[in-house]
């Protein structure tokens, strides 16, 4: 049987780096970015499934660009769908779809997982808990100072320090709310673990998942992976090349003083459960510069959840359309 497995964990901490390395496996097939089971949730999570459904579920799946780039068979996929149609839940369309993905795409045959990675997800993972019980789940974190530093360089999210903080925070609360819940099917790992002790870690993951180790997770870099077709902006520039524990702890020598001191007041106190230790530097009480900037990602974090969670698909899907291609991701 295949089963479901999420990478999940706030943008710039390496998710897509883990996913690379876990494709590599031959027993885990994890696709590119995409939000579908997310974006047509209230759409098509209750009701029962017949041709026309399956037709209409079938064109709104391809709306979100980013499906483009799992080249799926849609008419192959339809076809399965439509076998099994009288059974159907939502979370088997799902389920339809990965495999699709890992068996036309990929040519891989009878995976043992399927896997999703998707930073956004975090905000919306006690849905995803509820639609797939049986899931299993990798949170990565990473030190929430490189974690900002990472998004001054990039063209897309906040330009706001204060605010990446908040965000931070409660993009690894919100996974920490539900893996207290069911924490045998949450693996917890640190990007600089990941970085510095690859191997180790590789073969964690893989006992989590019962599988054995193999070392082509190792090689990501040298060989094109399944999923090579994929256009990737040269913000994943890294994930082409060797593992480079360097990549690691970069902030003390890249962030101001009043970054850091800041980054330590909204997040040091939560972020020492992960083993991240704020410096001597912390600014207490919070200044009035970085309480405006952590109401700022608190708000964006809520208009997120209100984007994926309440505003219809066919609009959500053109907004996330036009935000992807605005910001050079599309």
């Amino acid at each position: 049987m295949t089963r479901i497995l999420f990478i999940v964990g706030r943008g710039r901490s390496g998710t897509t780096l883990l996913a690379r390395m876990l494709t590599h496996h031959p027993q885990i097939a994890v696709a590119p970015e995409g939000f579908f089971a997310m974006n047509l949730y209230r759409k098509y999570r209750f009701g029962a499934w017949n041709e026309r459904r399956i037709a209409a579920f079938c064109r709104d799946l391809m709306r979100e660009r980013r499906m483009e780039t799992w080249e799926l068979d849609v008419d192959r996929l339809a076809l399965r769908l439509r076998e099994r149609e009288s059974a159907l839940s939502y979370a088997d369309v799902c389920l339809e779809v990965y495999r699709s993905f890992a068996e036309d795409t990929q040519r891989r045959k009878k995976v043992a997982w399927v896997g999703d990675k998707n930073p956004h997800y975090a905000l919306l993972i006690d849905r995803i808990d509820r639609l797939f019980p049986e899931a299993r789940y990798i949170h990565i974190t990473r030190d929430y100072r490189d974690n900002i530093l990472s998004y001054t360089q990039m063209p897309f999210d906040l330009r706001n320090p204060s605010a990446l903080a908040q965000r931070w925070k409660e993009y690894n609360e919100e996974i920490l709310k539900v893996s207290r819940r069911a924490s045998e099917r949450f693996l917890w790992l640190r990007y600089e673990d990941l970085v510095a002790h690859s191997e180790l870690e590789l073969r964690r993951i893989c006992s989590f998942l019962d599988l054995e180790f193999d070392p082509a997770m190792l090689a990501f870099h040298a060989e094109e992976p399944p999923d090579a077709r994929v256009k990737r902006g040269k913000w994943f520039s890294g994930v082409r090349r060797p593992i480079d524990p360097a990549q690691a702890q970069k902030w003390p020598h890249r962030l101001p003083d009043i970054t850091v001191r800041r980054a330590d007041a909204i997040c040091g106190e939560f972020a020492q459960r992960f083993g991240y230790h704020p410096t001597t530097r912390g600014e207490q009480p919070l200044s009035i510069a970085a309480r405006l900037g952590a109401l700022y990602g608190r708000s964006t974090v809520l208009a997120e959840k209100v984007l994926f969670g309440v505003v219809p698909a066919g609009v959500r899907i053109n907004l996330i359309n036009g935000y992807r291609r605005f910001a050079g991701r599309a």
